[in-house]
């Protein structure tokens, strides 16, 4: 479906409609068949009527008023996505690739810190598991991410230095 803009002329005077018209095909032949006339528009109609049926074409997409929108949930955002830039921009996601705790600590150092045991809750009120597409089940990663933190200071300093 598509917004049909038709032009009429009377007595020396243009007139612009709108019609809701889909197309089809007939014989190989390309039709369009009127579905609702519309009459004259305002350019802000026209452009609502427009992102409808654009919105209408792409899958999962909503069109309503802001106030039929509720959040079921949410997760702290834009803090942890700055830093999680600057974890990438160090170049310590692929430094860390194995230990998805690595992250959730740092970043939580820097925003809120809480003890080792509580790492694991914190993350998953965050956004950084739904960045990378993960869940961190494991509770005693925390302790593993730590365990090879300290195995690889020495690496890591050098790895900070060259950056």
């Amino acid at each position: 479906m598509f917004l049909k803009k038709v032009k009429k002329t009377h007595k020396g005077k243009v007139y612009e409609t709108y019609a809701l018209t889909e197309s089809y095909r007939e014989g190989g032949k390309v039709k369009h068949r009127n579905i609702a006339s519309l009459g004259a528009l305002a350019p802000e109609q026209i452009q609502r009527m427009q992102f409808v049926l654009k919105a209408q074409r792409i899958d999962g997409a909503f069109v309503g008023h802001l106030s039929d929108v509720v959040a079921k949930q949410h997760f702290r955002f834009l803090d942890v996505a700055v830093l999680d830039d600057f974890w990438k921009q160090f170049g310590l996601d692929q430094f860390f690739a194995e230990l998805p705790y690595a992250e959730s600590m740092v970043v939580n150092r820097c925003l809120d810190p809480k003890s080792k045991i509580n790492i694991k809750d914190w993350t998953n009120k965050t956004v950084l598991p739904r960045l990378h597409g993960s869940d961190h089940v494991d509770g005693y990663g925390v302790y593993r991410a730590l365990d090879s933190i300290a195995d690889r200071e020495a690496e890591l300093q050098r790895h900070i230095a060259e950056r």
